[in-house]
């Protein structure tokens, strides 16, 4: 019990570190395995799940997903992809050119 409620407070302090400041409401469940989702009222979202891999979606459709492992994927809202990790990068554009930085 005592580690759900360690993971449950890591995960609603990576939420609302994720969510602008600015928000007025945000709404927050916390779920049995230690996972979380929050909601603000501007269309901003994010969920941290039990092992504290981070998603966020923002209002303009951006997406940005950091695992635990450091490795850290985005999808903008113009289709732009790209993914990183300590043994480099990967990219592919909207109009499908891709880049590799190693």
């Amino acid at each position: 019990m005592k580690k759900l409620l360690v993971m449950s407070g890591i995960a609603l302090c990576s939420l609302v570190l994720c969510l602008p400041a600015i928000a007025q409401d945000i709404s927050v469940d916390v779920y049995e395995d230690g996972s979380a989702t929050a909601v603000d009222s501007e269309g901003n979202a994010a969920y941290v799940d039990a092992d504290g891999s981070v998603t966020t979606v923002d209002s303009e459709g951006n997406v940005e997903h950091e695992d635990v492992d450091g490795s850290v994927t985005v999808m903008d809202s113009e289709g732009n992809i790209g993914y990183a990790d300590e043994n480099g990068a990967v990219g592919i554009s909207a109009d499908g050119d891709v880049f590799v930085e190693e």
